[in-house]
C-alpha cells in the first residue's frame, strides 16, 4: 500500500517520515549493543563489546604501557605545546591506578611547568584529592589551599572548597570545616 507519498517501503508504516529518513539504516552499534544485553538476560556469559565503556578493568600492561609512553613523551618534549596535558593525563592515570605518590608529582609538573594553562587548577585539585584518597588530609588541605589561592575564580574552586572543608573535619578541624 502506498505511503503519504505515495512510494512503496518505510513510508508505508510510518507516513509522517521522509523517504530520506526512513532510509536510514539501524546503528550497527547499537544493534551489537542489543545483542549483548539479549544474551546477558538469556543467562548467557557476555563480555560487550558494543557502546559504552567496557565492564572489565584495562589489563595492567595496558596501563603501564600509557605511563610509560606519557613519561618518555614528557621527558623527550619537555616544552611541548601538549605537555600540560600529558602530565595531566599521566596524573589521572596514576590516580585511578592508587598510585598516589606518582599521581601528585604529576599533577603538581602542571601547576609548576604550566600555571597558566587550563589544566592547572585541574590538577592542582587533582594532587589535593589524590592525597585525600591516600588519607593524608593535611596535604590535601594544602594542596587545596594553593589551588583557592591561585585560581579563586576556577571552575573547579566550589569542589576544592568541599574536598578542602571534608579534609578538615576529617582532622576534626570542625571550626575551619564549617568555614568552607
Amino acid at each position: 500500500a502506498p505511503g503519504a507519498c505515495g512510494r512503496m517501503g518505510p513510508m508505508t508504516e510510518h507516513p509522517r517520515i521522509s523517504a530520506r529518513i526512513g532510509s536510514i539504516a539501524e546503528s550497527a552499534t547499537l544493534a551489537v549493543d542489543a545483542k549483548a544485553k539479549a544474551l546477558k538476560a538469556a543467562g548467557r556469559p557476555v563480555i560487550g563489546f558494543g557502546a559504552g565503556e567496557p565492564d572489565f578493568p584495562t589489563p595492567s600492561y595496558i596501563v603501564d604501557a600509557a605511563i610509560a609512553e606519557l613519561n618518555q613523551l614528557n621527558q623527550k618534549y619537555p616544552k611541548s605545546e601538549f605537555g600540560d596535558r600529558a602530565w595531566f593525563r599521566l596524573g589521572e592515570i596514576e590516580a585511578q591506578q592508587n598510585r598516589i605518590d606518582p599521581a601528585v608529582a604529576a599533577f603538581q609538573q602542571v601547576v609548576a611547568k604550566f600555571p597558566d594553562s587550563e589544566f592547572a587548577p585541574l590538577a592542582a585539585y587533582g594532587s589535593g584529592s589524590a592525597l585525600f584518597d591516600k588519607a593524608d588530609y593535611n596535604g590535601s588541605v594544602s594542596h587545596l589551599n594553593a589551588l583557592l589561592t591561585k585560581y579563586p575564580k576556577s571552575d573547579i574552586a566550589t569542589n576544592a572548597y568541599y574536598l578542602r572543608g571534608l579534609s578538615q573535619h576529617r582532622q576534626k578541624n570542625y571550626a575551619a570545616a564549617v568555614g568552607d
